[in-house]
């Protein structure tokens, strides 16, 4: 459930197929909370996923100008070029 943040209604996301089967498997039995939840069964928080994100551009030995926000860039570009 995502609402909009002025008018309080429900925001209609469209996603694949794919995508939902992956959200389905997420959620497993659950109806209501966070979506993602970390190893330890907590919600993901910003820091957190941060965090996990450098360990693992540091373990691949990638570049530390790669940030977790710039992947939404890179979906978002990707997304609009298949269509």
């Amino acid at each position: 459930h995502k609402t909009r943040h002025k008018t309080k209604r429900p925001r209609i996301i469209p996603i694949s197929s794919a995508c939902r089967v992956i959200l389905r498997q997420a959620m497993g039995d659950r109806r209501e909370g966070s979506l993602f939840l970390s190893p330890h069964g907590k919600p993901w928080t910003s820091v957190r996923l941060s965090e996990a994100f450098r360990r693992l551009r540091k373990s691949l030995d990638l570049s530390p100008e790669i940030v977790l926000y710039s992947t939404r860039h890179t979906a978002a570009t990707q997304i609009v070029r298949k269509k």
